[in-house]
């Protein structure tokens, strides 16, 4: 039996682009070009609705109950959640707080940063992790966006003071070796990996239409969590970012489940400071990959990058970043970072592989999606982006 669990959650909601693109008539201007942020404030709304405020009641119950979580929120809805003055976000905000919660910080525009310039990672993971600081939470990890790591990520995040960082415990990170071990390379953080092969099993489950047999699988999971070989096992899981009510009460239905029966079997919930602070922890050598490794979700980078769109678009990205690097301007730059985000890659992906009629993209209303369709919105992508090329180069250079 494993010394200990841990349920690792990840939450993350986009800013949108502003689609159809339009180009900014003044400097001013520019941002409001890029991010529709009308509609980014919308779908936050409803991501409190029908999100956080059911994950938020789910664990406190659970942490009531004895359970301990680890949690991250991605940069652009950790940053609304503190704008907010809501009930539900300084509910969640007081969650964070928690002393049986771990919070884990990440890049704080959750873009490509860490493949565009490592050393803007550093500097957009360190403004998480003090954004954090400043309302009183303490980020004893990191993570990079999608869960990536490779040698250059892992000692970029090596320079945020974090004790930890959370990786997929997937073939292309640990070749082979057990993700139930604390492991770290050379002198830097822990390597907290992600038992991938469960977590996708708990997924599968959590997406599954409620049914009232949740507990026999519940209490088969549980049952190979307690007989898995290794330290601990790290169960992750990412909440959706916006979906059917029911779907996300089911799935917590199921969750809640689980947590019981480890409960119930007696296996501890991993108190993660406690253990990180333990200067007697056993940790062997993970070797890192050069190119980085996401989660088993996605596979590898050509979920990202392997279409001949997809390399398009992120090569504007790149002559968006290297253009708004040469005003010297800081919000210039975060304006390219916000071009530059995951989510957009993703989102053509989904656009490209279900021709059209796949599920609904999340960064489209559903009004909008109908009226433009598939080509045009990835033509759309393409002119944002050249536009704030074009528009940065006229006001600036």
């Amino acid at each position: 039996m494993p010394k200990g669990v841990s349920v690792y959650l990840s939450f993350h909601e986009p800013r949108r682009l502003r689609i159809p693109a339009v180009a900014a008539s003044k400097p001013e201007n520019l941002r409001d070009s890029v991010i529709d942020q009308e509609r980014t404030e919308r779908f936050f709304r409803i991501w409190l609705e029908e999100v956080c405020e059911p994950y938020s009641c789910f664990m406190r119950r659970m942490v009531a109950a004895g359970a301990r979580f680890v949690i991250n929120v991605s940069g652009p809805l950790f940053e609304s959640l503190t704008a907010s003055r809501t009930r539900t976000a300084l509910s969640f905000m007081s969650l964070l707080r928690h002393p049986r919660v771990t919070f884990v910080c990440s890049e704080a525009k959750h873009s490509l940063s860490c493949y565009l310039d490592i050393d803007q990672f550093t500097k957009q993971t360190r403004r998480s992790y003090d954004l954090a600081i400043s309302n009183g939470i303490v980020p004893l990890g990191a993570v990079a966006p999608q869960m990536c790591l490779s040698a250059d990520i892992y000692y970029a995040l090596a320079r945020v003071p974090v004790s930890f960082v959370i990786a997929d415990g997937y073939h292309s990170v640990l070749g082979g070796r057990n993700p139930g071990f604390f492991r770290r390379n050379g002198w830097g953080p822990f390597i907290f990996t992600r038992d991938s092969e469960m977590s996708l099993r708990i997924t599968s489950m959590m997406d599954a239409p409620s049914e009232p047999l949740f507990e026999l699988p519940a209490m088969r999971i549980a049952q190979q969590v307690a007989e898995s070989e290794g330290d601990w096992v790290l169960l992750g899981l990412e909440a959706p970012s916006r979906s059917d009510r029911a779907l996300v009460e089911g799935g917590l239905k199921f969750l809640e489940h689980l947590c019981g029966e480890i409960i119930r079997s007696k296996m501890e919930f991993v108190d993660v400071k406690g253990l990180i602070g333990n200067s007697e922890i056993p940790s062997t050598t993970l070797p890192l990959t050069p190119l980085p490794a996401v989660s088993a979700e996605y596979g590898s980078l050509s979920y990202f990058l392997g279409h001949p769109v997809q390399q398009s678009i992120f090569g504007l990205m790149h002559q968006a970043y290297s253009v708004a690097q040469l005003t010297r301007n800081d919000q210039v730059v975060e304006d390219a970072l916000d071009l530059a985000q995951w989510d957009l890659l993703s989102l053509v992906h989904r656009l490209l592989m279900s021709n059209g009629h796949g599920q609904e993209p999340s960064y489209l209303a559903p009004e909008q999606w109908r009226r433009l369709g598939r080509d045009t919105v990835i033509g759309e992508i393409h002119r944002a982006i050249e536009n704030f090329i074009v528009c940065v180069t006229e006001f600036y250079c």
